[in-house]
């Protein structure tokens, strides 16, 4: 999946918004699908942040 960032490499950091400017704008999707594309990248971030935050509670 496009721009997929393992929970464990990005764990207590953001995502740099630099590394991830070059692949936001698709030239093949129209307006509409690029916004549904972004909100479910969006989702994909929150997803994969909760889901390392879950990983890495000591047990």
């Amino acid at each position: 999946m496009r721009g997929l960032i393992s929970p464990r490499s990005s764990r207590g950091r953001l995502a740099n918004q630099a590394a991830t400017e070059g692949f936001r704008m698709d030239p093949d999707l129209d307006p509409n699908q690029q916004h549904w594309q972004d909100r479910l990248d969006s989702l994909q971030w929150v997803i994969g942040s909760i889901l390392s935050n879950i990983d890495s509670v000591p047990t």
